[in-house]
């Protein structure tokens, strides 16, 4: 089985993997893989507290 590794840097990325990471999840049996690891969670998480902080003009210490 082949993999790929994207880093994520903006929210238009995000949107760019949406349907690719929701079936990735869909067959997962993972109580916590969907819900912590869902598209609309992972995005709300990264506007407040990752990398879309910087962009909302937040400075939390973070290189990105």
């Amino acid at each position: 089985m082949g993999g790929k590794v994207v880093l994520i840097t903006n929210l238009q990325q995000w949107a760019k993997w949406r349907d690719a990471w929701d079936d990735l999840l869909s067959n997962s049996t993972a109580f916590e893989a969907r819900i912590f690891l869902s598209y609309e969670w992972l995005t709300t998480w990264w506007r407040f507290f990752g990398c879309g902080a910087q962009s909302a003009g937040w400075d939390l210490g973070r290189n990105c």
